[in-house]
């Protein structure tokens, strides 16, 4: 794969909040790390190096996210070709599946509502199976197996302030050609308490992805807890005028886990923060991002 800056992240990033003012430099340093120096008299004083406070110590997420099987308990609301994609999302309840058309375009914007209840409500292609395996990665090879959402307003999918426990697989998701979007996909980003953040979210073996000439700005405005992107591609997020990023976080109080994606995007290609959160105090946490490929193009800058 041709590109620049290429990496495989195979690591875990843990995120944790610290205070500051927790850590005070010494005054005159003696140029070794961890101690430092200080004159007195004619004497000189060298200091231990300052222990550091508990609660600064990066630790391992306290909570993290769930993706095992979601067993469906509910009917299957299959939806052809031009079918009426937002009425299924109306009509579904928690326990129900809604099976879009592989290959069908669905054109939107389209609101994932809230919904009573705690069980989840999956979307899925009409191919999953061996074309879209569980736990693999999936790549703009397999977009034939794909329903396409897209939209030539901003944003193709807006998940409502409180909604929760929704599961999509095995989507593509677009704008419409041509089109300058700047989220695909966005929720809780003017949240201002956590009873309003959308929750308990997982977007597993998905295609999105902005437009291949005129670029996309953003692929996920993140602000959720409980939220996973797993097995997915993510790509040509670009812009000559802001920063771009395939995923971005400011809004989101977590758990998140970021794994076993494709990441493409000209600025940040994740980023937590970048702003300042609607809600008080808020800082992302408890975030896992594992076995990721991040990338930028060469042909970007050809």
């Amino acid at each position: 794969m041709a590109g620049i800056g290429i990496v495989k992240a195979s690591i875990a990033v843990f995120i944790a909040a610290i205070s500051v003012s927790a850590f005070i430099a010494p005054s005159c340093h003696s140029g070794k790390s961890g101690a430092s120096t200080a004159t007195a008299g004619n004497q000189t004083v060298a200091d231990a190096a300052p222990a550091v406070p508990a609660s600064a110590t990066p630790e391992l997420p306290r909570v993290q996210v769930a993706t095992g099987t979601i067993v469906s308990t509910g009917q299957t609301i299959s939806v052809a070709a031009d079918g009426d994609l937002q009425a299924a999302l109306d009509k579904a309840q928690p326990g129900d599946t809604i099976a879009l058309q592989a290959g069908a375009v669905f054109r939107g914007p389209f609101v994932l509502p809230v919904k009573q209840g705690t069980g989840w409500i999956t979307i899925a292609s009409s191919a999953l199976g061996s074309a879209l395996a569980a736990g693999r990665r999936v790549s703009p090879a397999d977009a034939a197996y794909m329903p396409k959402l897209e939209s030539g307003t901003e944003p193709v999918l807006t998940v409502a302030a409180g909604a929760h426990n929704y599961r999509l697989i095995g989507i593509e998701i677009r704008p419409a050609a041509a089109q300058k979007i700047d989220n695909l996909i966005t929720m809780g980003t003017d949240a201002r308490s956590l009873a309003m953040i959308p929750q308990y979210l997982i977007f597993d073996r998905c295609y999105i992805h902005g437009d291949a000439t005129v670029g996309t700005r953003r692929g996920m405005a993140l602000n959720a807890a409980y939220a996973a992107v797993i097995n997915s591609y993510l790509s040509d997020f670009k812009r000559t005028d802001v920063d771009a990023q395939t995923i971005d976080v400011w809004n989101g109080p977590g758990p998140f886990l970021i794994a076993n994606n494709y990441l493409e995007a000209s600025g940040e290609n994740l980023m937590f923060g970048g702003g300042d959160p609607s809600i008080t105090d808020l800082v992302p946490s408890d975030i896992e991002i594992l076995d990721n490929y991040f990338a930028k193009p060469l042909s970007w800058k050809l």
